[in-house]
């Protein structure tokens, strides 16, 4: 079980970083930054659980999931600016105009990024 929990760590991990890096603009800097950072510490605090945890729960299973998905929170709902203007990862991996506002876009990041490091 932990060897499955384990491979879906990895595939989050790797649809966070082809997430954000879809929508790399001018300020790619940061989005390479917050895949580092996030990532190491989603990676960190995940693997350090799957080791320490003999017989994991229901309630762990919940909390991995709540995990996995406020990780991905912080990557799909930032934005980015280029030449062609402003955008929002989930728009670009999408391919439709899903939040037209990058204020709501920010907002949602930094719930999402409250919620991780909580």
């Amino acid at each position: 079980m932990k060897n499955k929990l384990k491979t879906i760590l990895i595939i989050v991990l790797i649809f966070g970083t082809i997430t954000r890096v879809s929508n790399m603009g001018w300020l790619m800097v940061f989005g390479l930054l917050s895949i580092s950072v996030f990532g190491s510490i989603h990676y960190y605090t995940q693997k350090a659980f799957l080791v320490k945890e003999t017989s994991l729960t229901s309630n762990d299973f919940i909390l991995i999931i709540l995990s996995h998905i406020f990780y991905l929170g912080t990557l799909i709902f930032q934005g980015d600016g280029g030449d062609s203007g402003s955008s929002i990862a989930i728009n670009k991996l999408l391919h439709i105009e899903l939040i037209k506002d990058n204020t709501l876009a920010m907002q949602l990041t930094w719930l999402f990024i409250g919620l991780f490091l909580k």
